[in-house]
């Protein structure tokens, strides 16, 4: 892609971001035409150069920006059309090995599906459906991934097409919910700045969008005039998930840009020319920050401190998030062989509170609800990225993608499909120069 192309694309996006933001019925446009495209690309080409990974890259990153600007035809729109086009693929190039490690993680998950049908009360199809999309989809498009190859242009393209639905998120939020004094008075996450929809799932994008940035600036070759481009738009996203007051999502961001830096510095000669670069594009995160301190009264300074508005330190128990972790744990400990079941576990909370609350963990709902199976499940989930790396330690992208996965699912558990799709990228094998100049 040519550095004319992209600043198109991102002039493009921040137009797509403003329009929706003037005429809203053009998001439920935006969701359709992206499918309808996206099944175009991929079919006129039989998927010859890995094109679903690009479409589904395109609706992960707008996944979140649809549910704000309420264009999604359903609430899941991401995760099954992500599903859709990792079948696609398939399809076109062929099932995977019997060796392939996934093939077990899904068998693994299969028969918490029907453990729990004879309990669950109301419609037990949503139930099931709401919990198991995410591992479900998160296998199958790992069976895609597992050892393909992709060069590292090609890579870098797909997280383009991750980040330029995030350029016309961020657009979005600050002509539709701008700053303005007295719209911070907390220390809670921010629902007005994360675009009226919630704080987590949108700090999660930005996120997600704001490490893509800052991975595009440092690791491709950039003019002068693209460095600029680069920086201002690191700095609208991180500005924007500063905003939600949501610490997760952009902890997690922060977490992938250390994990890249110091990837950097302990690999061979490849990074050594990048190694000041990172340093100092890595000050843009502590100025920013102190910026965004300011301008809120120090509220995001105390936000990140844990403490209320007057700096008095809040309790350690994060909406009860702790005690879930707990109940769950517990649920395990009760029924270590197959667990609870899926969604069996907001059941029993709805029996004994009155409400049935989603986990923030996807771990320790894992383990309630499908047992040993669940522990089995996790290590394929854990050991197989990280024996990938052992194998290759010059990609550095690998653990990047690893930490966005493992950070999130036990912040927001797998409510988007990002961490389903960020953790498939980790199994690619990237070619060697020696490869791509044989292609």
């Amino acid at each position: 892609m040519t550095d004319k192309d992209y600043i198109k694309l991102i002039l493009g996006h921040i137009g797509i971001g403003l329009s929706i933001s003037l005429f809203p019925f053009i998001a439920k446009i935006y969701a359709v035409l992206i499918i309808c495209f996206g099944l175009y690309f991929v079919i006129k080409a039989k998927n010859k150069n890995n094109e679903v990974l690009y479409v589904i890259a395109y609706i992960v990153g707008s996944e979140v920006f649809l549910r704000t600007c309420h264009g999604n035809p359903c609430h899941e729109y991401g995760k099954y059309f992500m599903l859709l086009f990792t079948v696609l693929g398939l399809f076109y190039s062929g099932i995977p090995q019997k060796r392939n490690p996934y093939w077990l993680f899904l068998l693994f998950i299969l028969p918490g599906i029907f453990i729990p049908l004879g309990s669950l009360s109301g419609d037990i199809k949503k139930k099931i459906i709401f919990d198991i999309l995410g591992p479900f989809c998160l296998g199958v498009c790992a069976l895609y991934t597992y050892k393909r190859k992709l060069s590292t242009p090609e890579l870098n393209n797909i997280l383009i097409a991750i980040g330029l639905p995030v350029i016309a998120c961020s657009a979005f939020l600050i002509l539709h919910y701008p700053y303005y004094n007295g719209v911070v008075n907390n220390t809670e996450s921010n629902f007005y700045l994360s675009g009226n929809y919630a704080p987590n799932q949108m700090a999660t994008l930005l996120g997600l969008g704001f490490f893509i940035f800052f991975l595009l600036l440092l690791l491709q070759p950039n003019s002068k005039k693209m460095i600029v481009i680069g920086v201002l738009l690191f700095c609208a996203v991180y500005y924007r998930g500063l905003l939600t007051f949501s610490r997760g999502g952009t902890i997690t961001g922060l977490a992938m840009i250390a994990v890249l830096i110091i990837s950097l510095f302990f690999t061979r000669e490849k990074y050594n020319h990048l190694k000041r670069k990172a340093i100092l594009l890595s000050l843009l995160i502590p100025a920013l920050f102190v910026t965004v301190s300011l301008q809120t009264d120090s509220l995001l300074f105390k936000r990140y401190a844990n403490q209320n508005p007057t700096g008095s330190a809040k309790s350690q128990e994060i909406n009860g998030r702790e005690d879930m972790a707990r109940e769950e744990i517990k649920y395990f400990e009760e029924n270590p062989i197959v667990g609870v079941g899926v969604g069996a576990v907001k059941e029993i909370r709805r029996t004994e509170y009155g409400t049935s609350i989603s986990t923030h963990s996807e771990m320790t709902r894992i383990l309630a609800e499908h047992g040993s199976l669940g522990i089995l499940s996790m290590l394929i989930l854990v050991i197989t990225p990280l024996a990938l790396y052992f194998k290759n330690r010059q990609n550095v992208y690998l653990l990047c993608f690893f930490t966005f996965w493992l950070l999130t699912i036990n912040h927001s558990g797998m409510r988007v499909a990002a961490p389903s799709f960020i953790y498939a990228l980790a199994l690619l094998s990237l070619k060697k120069e020696e490869e791509i100049s044989l292609a």
